[in-house]
C-alpha cells in the first residue's frame, strides 16, 4: 500500500507573485491576468549564489534577490544551518505577506516551481542559505496568441510509478488530452538520502541537460513540475531518481494551444501559515511494515541483536502531513528476558519501554510514536530477538479524524454473553463479526474507527488473534496478539470500522474474546492527537520518588490490591522529570506496565471522578509476570490534581509512560497548498 500526498485546494486562478496583495494569511488581490507560456530552447541558470552568479557576493544570504518578471522558474535552496522559510514577495512588500515557498530545515535541500507576475519579484529567506534559479519559461502577462495555455483536470491523476526505483522510469500520460504539449505534475518524494534528486524530462532529449525538479534528502517533499513532453499528444514523459526512492506522481493538469480559460497558468505549491485542527487519526487495514523473520523492511532476514536498533522506514506508507504512527509491535523468539522502545529515530533513545518480554516469548503491544524527520521509526531491543511490526494507521497534521475518548465501555464478552448471542468461545480459525457503532459510548453514525482493548481468555492452544475492518478485502496478514495454551492475555487496538460500524475478529484457537472500547474517531469530533518524547510520569518501584501519586500505596510504593490510586500527571513544571500536560488536554495516551505482581489478576485504568469503576480491564497478569499495554483514557477530575486512576486486583508495582495527548485545540502551523 502506498500512502499518497493529497494534493488539494487547487485554486480556479493562480497567485501572480509580484502583484499586490492584502492580508497577512498571503491571500492576494491580482492586479493583471495570466497569459500563456512559451518555453525557451533550453534552461539557463539566472542565480547560484555559491557562484556569485545574480548576487553581488557569493555564500549564503537571506537575500532580497531580484527575480525576472513574467517567468516560470525552478529554484533550489541549499546549504540550510536553521530552520526557516523561503518566500518569493514583491519586492515592495513585506515578505512575510506572502505564502512560503519553502519551509527548510539544517542539513537539508529543497527545490520548487515559481511563478513571478507582472511587477518587481524578489527572494527573501529567513535564514542564510544559498540559491540555485533556472529560467524554465516566459509567461506573457496578457492572454495574446503563442505560447501555450493551462488546462487542469477535473480531478488530480494518479500517474505514479509502480514502485521504488533507481534510475530512469516512464510515467503514463495515455488519459490525458491527445493535445497535451506540456505536463503539469504534482511530485513527492520519500526520504531518499543525501544528494537525492528527482528530474522529469522529455523522454527523446537527454536528461543529462535537464536540471533537476525536486530535492530532498532525509524527509519527504514536494514540488509541482511543468514539463514539455516529447511531442503533442505523447502518452509518456520521463523521469529520474538519483538514488532508490518512491517517486509519487499525479497529473494536476497540461499545456495546450487552447483552453477554456485563456487567463490561467500553471499552479504552484505554496506554504500558508495558519490555524488547524491538530492532527486527526487516518485508521487502515493493517499492513506489515517490518518482519526479521523474512526481511520484511530488514535488510536480511535474522535477529535483532541485543542492543541494537532496527529501523522502520515508513516513507511508502505517509505523507509529507504525518506526524505520528500507530503500530502494533511484537517481539517473538527473544533470547531472553528485556524489553523494546519505540522512539522517532531523530531523538536519543528515552528511558522507558514499550513491551517487556522473557526467553522464547512472543509479545505484542500497540504503539503510538512520534514520526521521525526522514519518515521513520526506531525499535530498540534489550535482547536478541526478532521484531515484527504492522502499520494501522497515522496521524495527519490538517487531516484525519478527530477523537473522543470513553470511560472504558465492554462491548464483546463471549463468557457473559456481551455482543454475542449466546455464552461460549469463539472457535479457532473462525471470524466473529462485532457490532461497535452505536454500542458503548461510541455513536451510531460518523465513525470511522475505534480504540479497544482486547482481551483472550483460556485459549486451548497457542495462537494469535487478528482484528480488522469486515469489509477488507481480505483478512490481512498481520497480528493483533500472541497467546499460549490456558492464557489471559490483553492488547490495545485500533481499528477502522466497516461500512456497517463492525469490525471483525479472527482467532487462530478456540478461546474466549474479550472487548473494551476506549476512544472513537470521526470527523464530528474535535480532538486531535499532540506526540510527545516518550517519558516516564510513574515507577512505583521508586517508592516515595514514584511520581505524583495520592491513594493506596504501601510505605515502598507499591498499588495495593482492591484499591484505586489517582495519578496527577497535569502537575507543575517546577517538578524535575515529570510529564507537564497542557490545561486543554482531555485524554492521554499511555503505556502502561504492571510488575512484580504477587497474584494473578487485571489492572483497570481509567478516568477518576467516573461514578463506578468501568467492568473492564486494561491488561492482565500472572503471579511475578511483567506486561505491558498501550492505554487511551480520558482525563478525569478538574484536570488539576487526580485524574487517571488505577484500580489492581493483586498487590504490584506500576511503570507509566506518557506517549502524548488529545487535545481540541487549534494548532497552527504551515499548510502545503496548491494555489
Amino acid at each position: 500500500m502506498l500512502r499518497r500526498w493529497t494534493w488539494h485546494a487547487i485554486a480556479a486562478s493562480v497567485v501572480l507573485l509580484g502583484s499586490t496583495m492584502a492580508g497577512p494569511t498571503g491571500a492576494h488581490a491580482v492586479t493583471s491576468v495570466g497569459g500563456r507560456v512559451s518555453f525557451s530552447s533550453g534552461p539557463l541558470r539566472l542565480v547560484d549564489t555559491r557562484e556569485a552568479n545574480g548576487v553581488p557576493v557569493a555564500g549564503p544570504t537571506r537575500g532580497p534577490i531580484t527575480l525576472p518578471s513574467g517567468t516560470l522558474l525552478t529554484v533550489a535552496v541549499l546549504d540550510i544551518t536553521a530552520p526557516g522559510q523561503v518566500f518569493v514577495h514583491p519586492c515592495a512588500s513585506s515578505p512575510s505577506a506572502s505564502p512560503a515557498v519553502f519551509l527548510v530545515r539544517p542539513d537539508e535541500q529543497f527545490e520548487n516551481t515559481v511563478i513571478t507576475g507582472t511587477g518587481p519579484t524578489c527572494l527573501s529567506s529567513t535564514t542564510p542559505l544559498n540559491v540555485v534559479v533556472d529560467y524554465r519559461a516566459t509567461v506573457g502577462s496578457t492572454p495574446s496568441s503563442g505560447g501555450l495555455q493551462y488546462v487542469p483536470l477535473p480531478m488530480p491523476l494518479d500517474v505514479s510509478p509502480a514502485q521504488a526505483f533507481n534510475g530512469d522510469a516512464q510515467i503514463d500520460l495515455s488519459q490525458v488530452p491527445g493535445d497535451a504539449a506540456a505536463s503539469v505534475l504534482g511530485i513527492t518524494v520519500a526520504a531518499i538520502g543525501p544528494a537525492g534528486f528527482v528530474t522529469v524530462y522529455p523522454c527523446n532529449e537527454p536528461r543529462s541537460t535537464r536540471p533537476s525538479d525536486l530535492l530532498a534528502r532525509s524527509a519527504p517533499s514536494g514540488s509541482v513540475v511543468v514539463t514539455q513532453l516529447s511531442a503533442p499528444g505523447a502518452t509518456k514523459q520521463c523521469v529520474f531518481a538519483s538514488v532508490q526512492t518512491v517517486v509519487q506522481v499525479v497529473v494536476l493538469g497540461y499545456l495546450a494551444t487552447s483552453g477554456p480559460d485563456n487567463t490561467g497558468i500553471p499552479p504552484t505549491l505554496r506554504w500558508n501559515f495558519a490555524s488547524t485542527a491538530p492532527p486527526g487519526l487516518d485508521a487502515f487495514t493493517p499492513v506489515r511494515v517490518l518482519d526479521t523473520r523474512e526481511s520484511i523492511g530488514a535488510s536480511a532476514a535474522g535477529k535483532l541483536g541485543a542492543g541494537e536498533v532496527q529501523v522502520v522506514d515508513l516513507a511508502p506508507f505517509v505523507t509529507i502531513q504525518t506526524t505520528a504512527v500507530v503500530l502494533n509491535v511484537t517481539a517473538t523468539e527473544p533470547d531472553g528476558a528485556g524489553f523494546v522502545t519505540a522512539f522517532p529515530c531523530d531523538e536519543e533513545r528515552p528511558t522507558v519501554s514499550n513491551l517487556n518480554y522473557v526467553a522464547g516469548q512472543t509479545v505484542p503491544n500497540l504503539v503510538t510514536v512520534r514520526l521521525g524527520a526522514d519518515a521513520s521509526v526506531c525499535l530498540f531491543s534489550q535482547m536478541r530477538t526478532h521484531l515484527v511490526a504492522d502499520l494501522t494507521g497515522t496521524y495527519e497534521f490538517g487531516g484525519g479524524d478527530g477523537a473522543v475518548a470513553l470511560a472504558p465501555a465492554r462491548l464483546l464478552d463471549t463468557r457473559e454473553p456481551i455482543g454475542v448471542s449466546s455464552v461460549g468461545k469463539l472457535t479457532g480459525g473462525r471470524v466473529l463479526t462485532l457490532a461497535v457503532a452505536g454500542r458503548g459510548g461510541v455513536p451510531a453514525d460518523g465513525v470511522n474507527a475505534v480504540t479497544m482493548n482486547v482481551t483472550v481468555v483460556d485459549p486451548t492452544a497457542d495462537g494469535f488473534a487478528t482484528v480488522y475492518p469486515c469489509d477488507a478485502p481480505t483478512r490481512p496478514t498481520a497480528s493483533n496478539l500472541n497467546y499460549v495454551t490456558g492464557q489471559t492475555v490483553a492488547n490495545a487496538v485500533s481499528v477502522k470500522l466497516s461500512a456497517a460500524g463492525t469490525v471483525c475478529i479472527f482467532t487462530q484457537s478456540t478461546a474466549h474474546v474479550v472487548a473494551d472500547a476506549n476512544a472513537w474517531y470521526g470527523p464530528a469530533a474535535t480532538a486531535g492527537y499532540e506526540e510527545l518524547t516518550p517519558a516516564r510520569a510513574l515507577d512505583t518501584r521508586l517508592g516515595p520518588n514514584a511520581g505524583p501519586v495520592t491513594g493506596a500505596l504501601s510505605a515502598s510504593g507499591v498499588l495495593m490490591p482492591g484499591q484505586a490510586s489517582g495519578l496527577a500527571l497535569l502537575i507543575p513544571s517546577t517538578v524535575a522529570g515529570r510529564v507537564v500536560l497542557p490545561p486543554d488536554a482531555n485524554a492521554v495516551v499511555l503505556n502502561v506496565t504492571a510488575t512484580q505482581p504477587r497474584g494473578p489478576g487485571f489492572l483497570t485504568v481509567y478516568p477518576c471522578g467516573e461514578t463506578g469503576r468501568p467492568t473492564a480491564s486494561s491488561l492482565n497478569f500472572v503471579a511475578g509476570q511483567t506486561v505491558a499495554n498501550q492505554v487511551t483514557v480520558a482525563l478525569g477530575g478538574d484536570h488539576s490534581s487526580v485524574n487517571v486512576c488505577f484500580y489492581s486486583q493483586q498487590m504490584l508495582d506500576v511503570v507509566v509512560d506518557v506517549a502524548g495527548y488529545y487535545t481540541a485545540q487549534p494548532e497552527q502551523g504551515w499548510i502545503p497548498d496548491v494555489v
